[in-house]
């Protein structure tokens, strides 16, 4: 969300104004702070729980969290980030508890224009569904053990669909560092596919990434 003016009843509030507001306690600031940046605690959630009544629970945690943390929020920084960090986390930490649930993790291959469960559905490669929610549970495991930044990382490129230089923006990262937090999370979820191969006896459909 741009620093500017935010929000449709709070046109004239900026984001520096609605950060001031939500420190002094004030209901208005909370009332535009979730205005201008619900959208994006709502998405971040979906992406990590892929339901909408887990969504809206964790989203009031989110938001206690972030009123509860707001004193201590650096105000040259800018703001999403630090919302999508305190969302992201949230999720994890629920997800992390609750291994039996499935995440659609829309994982692109390497640099093509297909995601991995297009491939996992074409039956030439898995022609057993069970195999795909298998799979997409090896994924969601997986994803909750990427470090922080790689885990950001893949959730910008693949749920938001950020390009690289995006990404960069918004973690405030190299360009280089971003591929490479990519490059390794990519990696990382595909060795998960691959030991879950292993365990099944499956061929090994082992692919080096190009870029």
């Amino acid at each position: 969300m741009p620093s500017g003016k935010v929000g449709l009843l709070f046109v004239s509030m900026t984001e520096s104004t609605i950060v001031k507001k939500c420190r002094a306690n004030d209901p208005e600031g909370f009332r535009a702070l979730m205005q201008a940046y619900g959208p994006l605690v709502y998405r971040t959630c979906y992406y990590y729980t892929q339901s909408r009544e887990d969504t809206l629970d964790l989203m009031q945690e989110t938001w206690l969290k972030v009123f509860r943390s707001i004193h201590t929020f650096d105000v040259n920084r800018p703001l999403t980030p630090w919302l999508r960090r305190i969302a992201a986390n949230t999720c994890v930490n629920y997800l992390r508890q609750r291994p039996s649930l499935s995440l659609s993790l829309q994982l692109m291959a390497a640099e093509t224009e297909h995601t991995l469960e297009d491939m996992l559905e074409d039956p030439q490669q898995v022609e057993d569904q069970v195999l795909l929610a298998e799979t997409r549970q090896v994924l969601h495991h997986a994803l909750l053990q990427l470090p922080e930044k790689m885990r950001t990382a893949i959730h910008l490129r693949h749920g938001e669909g950020f390009s690289y230089e995006a990404i960069a923006r918004e973690m405030q990262e190299p360009l280089g560092t971003v591929k490479t937090y990519l490059h390794r999370g990519r990696q990382a979820l595909r060795d998960s596919l691959e030991q879950q191969e292993t365990n099944m006896g499956l061929p090994n459909t082992k692919k080096e990434e190009t870029g």
